[in-house]
């Protein structure tokens, strides 16, 4: 009984100090690892790794070394050209014309040659790059499709720095992380003309685990920013393609969704600029990004709006993925000390149980050295 006491409090001990002593790594071990694969690069940051896919641009990224991590994604799996016929200035499904698709069934992604290094501004540095030609699909009320083939060229850079930089645009400065944050750039070279007046590019968000809460950083009535709950866990797409959700841009030069947990605890987030940027002629015009939302059931699906540009101009647009390391740390020790209770009760049944399965038997070895002593003729012992 002593020695299976002693072994259930071991075992409690390892359970507080395996979550006490959460594993991280420190700012002086820091190192970049780039690894290409075949379906794939691999990227290891500090406490980010991440995989940015081929099939379509998407990034799926975790804590490094926490045990109990969850998987986030961002993907950008599709881009439709629409009319704006409510004139409310944001994207309904219901409104577009047409589809691109990003995946590898529809573009032949061409692959960059990683770039890495160290400099002086950003530290230990890597990027790469993929580029595909787009077209547009058009579904006819007759069942049949209508291709516009090469109608874009969309380039898409990925980079992660050791330091932390600044970007700028006309609203102002903006940080990208170093060590935790991708920066994604995209270019689009439109190369025809469609009978469409404005673009939305679809945004998939996915927190894996118990992360199924998105906060929304959203402008207030008070010209403030305010965080809006919004479950993963909830299934909108059954309701209509009329049913969006607009987003309060703040007047920040990014906007932001967080990755959390149920008790908010956010571990992750999602930035997009509040502009894009068209060229055309050598002239430079910025067109606010206009955004709606809808959750699916397992995340959420965000799209960003802007007017459709003339031929022969590009558009260009920056988002960032990244982990918030304060949602981490600690956070094991959160969870040794709220779930105490349980696992007081669960030793404490445990033990009671193995105290039982003792006292039992002791009983039966008893019963049996009574029965097998000799008897007499009475038949007493």
């Amino acid at each position: 009984m002593q020695m299976l006491c002693r072994a259930l409090a071991a075992l409690t001990c390892c359970i507080v100090l395996s979550a006490a002593l959460s594993p991280s790594v420190r700012a002086e071990d820091y190192a970049l690892f780039v690894n290409p694969g075949d379906i794939g690069i691999g990227v290891i940051s500090g406490n980010l790794t991440a995989a940015v896919t081929y099939d379509w641009p998407r990034i799926i990224f975790w804590h490094t070394v926490d045990p109990w991590t969850p998987t986030f994604e961002a993907g950008i799996p599709r881009m439709y050209l629409y009319n704006d016929t409510n004139e409310d200035g944001f994207f309904a499904r219901s409104e577009a014309a047409y589809t691109v698709y990003m995946d590898s069934n529809h573009v032949d992604w061409n692959l960059s040659q990683l770039d890495s290094g160290v400099d002086e501004v950003n530290g230990s540095y890597a990027q790469f790059g993929m580029t595909g030609s787009l077209s547009a699909f058009k579904l006819l009320d007759n069942g049949s499709m209508v291709e516009v083939s090469d109608w874009a060229v969309a380039t898409f850079w990925f980079s992660i720095t050791e330091n932390s930089t600044v970007r700028s645009s006309s609203i102002g400065s903006y940080a990208v992380n170093g060590k935790t944050d991708i920066r994604v750039n995209m270019t689009l070279s439109i190369n025809k003309q469609v009978n469409a007046t404005g673009a939305a590019m679809e945004q998939m968000l996915q927190g894996g685990g118990s992360n199924s809460v998105f906060l929304l950083k959203q402008a207030s009535r008070e010209d403030d920013v305010a965080l809006v709950e919004v479950s993963g866990r909830v299934d909108e797409t059954d309701l209509g393609e009329n049913l969006t959700h607009s987003f309060a841009e703040t007047g920040l030069p990014m906007q932001e969704i967080e990755f959390a947990k149920d008790d908010w605890t956010v571990q992750a987030h999602y930035e997009w600029n509040s502009v894009s940027v068209c060229e055309a002629n050598g002239t430079e015009v910025e067109e606010p990004l206009r955004s709606s939302y809808y959750t699916t059931g397992s995340g959420l699906v965000l799209h960003s709006a802007f007017p459709l540009p003339d031929v022969n101009s590009t558009v260009t647009m920056d988002t960032i993925v990244g982990i918030d390391e304060s949602g981490f740390a600690g956070r094991m020790r959160d969870w040794v000390k709220e779930s105490l209770p349980e696992i007081l009760a669960l030793s404490g049944l445990m033990v009671c149980g193995a105290g039982l399965s003792f006292w039992f038997a002791r009983k039966r070895k008893k019963l049996a050295a009574d029965t097998n002593q000799p008897k007499d003729k009475m038949g007493n012992p």
